[in-house]
């Protein structure tokens, strides 16, 4: 009996460390572009759509597209709907990096910074640094694009890859 409960904790903590270990993932799907919940306009096998965009001009690059989809992502967080601890009042892109491609997309590295609308109830859940003007800088996460024709999904964002 007592076996079975030290293997059943056991199994506990390792799915904790897994879980702590990986990262932070956002599932919400937050975006502005709200033809992404019509059916037709969805890619073939998305779980979770986090931004949207059709790209009709054939020159614009993978990271001008990373832009504007991350900026699509983060201004679904100024939502005044949003609780508190999730809600923020601005955000600056720092940079965005291509790292894969591939035919049904690419992934992406970006670093921004976001101002909390309530600095004291906001979670900083992740990684950043926050300053003493209430910025949280130095943020990073790793963002996977699907496309599906002229439109681009965000489908997943983490702090790894």
């Amino acid at each position: 009996m007592i076996q079975r409960y030290v293997i059943r904790f056991g199994v506990l903590i390792m799915l904790f460390i897994l879980v702590w270990t990986t990262g932070c993932q956002s599932g919400d799907p937050v975006t502005s572009d709200t033809s992404v919940d019509e059916p037709e306009s969805r890619p073939s096998s998305s779980a979770s759509l986090l931004a949207a965009l059709t790209v009709s001009d054939e020159n614009m690059e993978h990271d001008e597209i990373a832009d504007e989809l991350f900026r699509r992502y983060l201004a679904g967080f100024m939502d005044p709907a949003l609780p508190a601890d999730r809600r923020i009042r601005d955000f600056i892109i720092e940079s965005i990096e291509v790292r894969e491609q591939n035919e049904n997309g690419f992934q992406f590295l970006v670093t921004y910074s976001v101002l909390p609308d309530q600095e004291e109830d906001y979670v900083l859940a992740g990684n950043g640094r926050v300053r003493d003007d209430g910025w949280i800088t130095n943020r990073t996460y790793f963002a996977d694009v699907r496309q599906d024709g002229e439109r681009y999904y965000l489908t997943n964002v983490g702090t790894g890859p």
